[in-house]
């Protein structure tokens, strides 16, 4: 599906954590709400004029849906087709693959606090991309917050 759907490099990929970081209630300015989601990817997708879009995530199946509804064009690495076809892949195998695939990106949105987002980051600096195009997802901060003026943007 991604050799058929994604030309190399011409996508934005995503990583988008969830499971751990509800835990982090320190750092809710990376963890941000679903329609936050979905608007910061599709403005993030239409300023590199992207249309193709990978996710790499743990979330849940009803927000993964709530996006695809949202982002049509999203495509990830889909563990349940390969469960129903007979085909065992664990969480690490997974892992794998979305990191590949994530380091290739022409464009890559993930979250700060996650050491996951930082090595997909890590991979494509040695592939050559350029910092500019790493971002990270923001929430909404007050505006005494020390990051509220921060870019989401790596430099």
């Amino acid at each position: 599906m991604l050799a058929t759907n994604m030309r190399e490099s011409s996508f934005l990929a995503v990583h988008l954590r969830r499971n751990d970081m509800s835990y982090w209630k320190n750092r809710q300015h990376a963890w941000p709400e679903t329609d936050q989601v979905i608007e910061q990817v599709q403005t993030l997708a239409r300023s590199r004029n992207l249309s193709e879009i990978f996710l790499a995530t743990d979330a849940d199946g009803k927000e993964i849906s709530r996006i695809q509804r949202s982002i049509p064009q999203l495509v990830l690495f889909d563990l349940g087709l390969r469960k129903r076809m007979g085909i065992t892949t664990g969480e690490a195998q997974v892992a794998i693959v979305d990191q590949f695939v994530c380091s290739r990106a022409a464009s890559f949105l993930g979250n700060f606090w996650s050491t996951f987002s930082w090595a997909i980051i890590e991979e494509r600096h040695k592939l050559g991309h350029d910092s500019s195009s790493s971002h990270f997802f923001q929430a909404p901060l007050p505006r005494d917050h020390p990051l509220a003026e921060r870019t989401r943007t790596l430099r």
